[in-house]
């Protein structure tokens, strides 16, 4: 990927800066947001580093379920040269929105309407992009790094390591349970009634 094609408006999320403007509230940048800031300007300073291939790294791949559906996100260093032809690098994970606005709103019992100036942030939370596919996986393959690793997350927020073939080939219940000692307890307990027979 050539520098002068990355999106400049990549951070902060625009799905983010929608809800913040559908609230009438202004978002205040994180610092990742404003070191992505930091970082384009960087790569696309002037016409040498627009024209620079940028390396892509992937360092790590999470895969996850929740009550939407199995996702994949990953960990993702672009490195470029500045003006100077420094090397330059921005670590993003790829595939989470993490600061999606929860509104508490005021409503006026009166009127039923919302009442200027109360709308408050009551949480933050996530949301997936990337669909848990084998098709997309094979797509990033070339990217990943000598010492990629490849994690399955639990529901409870444990993360277990595995390897990229079981990590690309064991449905999600079959490598939790792999990685929990829940199928060798199973193996076990049916070999054990099998033998009482």
């Amino acid at each position: 990927m050539k520098a002068c094609e990355l999106d400049e408006r990549m951070l902060p999320p625009r799905r983010v800066l929608e809800d913040y403007a559908k609230a009438g509230q202004i978002y205040e940048e994180t610092v990742h947001d404003r070191a992505w800031k930091h970082f384009y300007a960087l790569v696309n300073g002037n016409d040498k580093t627009k024209s620079q291939e940028l390396d892509q790294k992937i360092s790590s791949l999470y895969r996850i379920r929740d009550s939407k559906g199995e996702w994949l996100t990953y960990g993702l260093t672009l490195i470029g040269k500045n003006w100077k032809g420094n090397r330059c690098d921005f670590f993003h994970s790829e595939g989470l929105i993490e600061n999606l606005p929860v509104w508490n709103w005021e409503i006026d019992p009166v009127t039923d309407k919302i009442m200027p100036n109360s709308t408050q942030v009551f949480e933050l939370k996530k949301a997936y992009t990337i669909p848990f596919t084998k098709t997309k996986i094979n797509e990033l393959a070339p990217y990943f790094t000598d010492n990629c690793q490849f994690v399955v997350k639990a529901k409870d927020g444990r993360r277990y390591s595995c390897s990229q073939r079981e990590f690309c080939e064991l449905g999600y219940q079959e490598l939790i349970d792999l990685k929990t000692g829940f199928t060798e307890y199973m193996n076990s307990k049916q070999q054990s009634h099998q033998q009482r027979k």
